[in-house]
């Protein structure tokens, strides 16, 4: 008898249960960022052109909370991924190196990745005329390389969302 009322409970709890995982995703709250909204980005690691590879991707945190009809979206310190898609190292003749970054998605308070758009050139020291004055009186100065480029741990950069994204708060 105790074994029948235990399948019994158990088929209703499993039922109670499958109810309450496919309902509640139906009623939970949904705004929307809007494009074009302006998000600060800051850059967590130091990267160079002479160690950076193109299609390397980096990391960015948030550095306030973004909010949409007062409901939190995205949290200070959501990470945002970036992809470095030009390099060029330092080169002789005081040529300086190259630098350019993208920033593609920062991650919502519901775990979205959510489509940004933000880019920086940054470019090392040229020393070019430091080159040729000291090349042309010693030949060994025409090997002078300029400085690699080098965006800074703690860099901020402004991104733009690309696109309305509904968000679940």
């Amino acid at each position: 008898m105790n074994e029948i009322r235990m399948k019994k409970y158990s088929k209703w709890l499993v039922f109670c249960f499958c109810i309450q995982l496919f309902t509640v995703p139906l009623f939970a709250k949904k705004v929307v960022l809007k494009n074009g909204t302006p998000i600060q980005l800051r850059v967590l690691q130091t990267i160079d052109s002479g160690s950076a590879t193109i299609g390397q991707v980096y990391s960015l945190a948030t550095t306030h909370v973004v909010k949409v009809e007062e409901q939190t979206v995205i949290e200070a310190g959501a990470i945002a991924t970036g992809l470095i898609v030009d390099v060029e190292e330092a080169k002789v003749l005081g040529q300086g190196g190259s630098l350019t970054v993208e920033i593609n998605t920062i991650k919502a308070i519901d775990g979205s990745n959510i489509p940004v758009s933000a880019s920086r050139i940054v470019k090392g020291k040229d020393k070019t005329s430091t080159s040729i004055i000291v090349g042309i009186l010693c030949l060994l100065g025409f090997l002078i390389e300029g400085e690699d480029a080098t965006l800074q741990h703690g860099t901020t950069i402004q991104a733009y969302t690309v696109s309305d994204a509904e968000i679940g708060i």
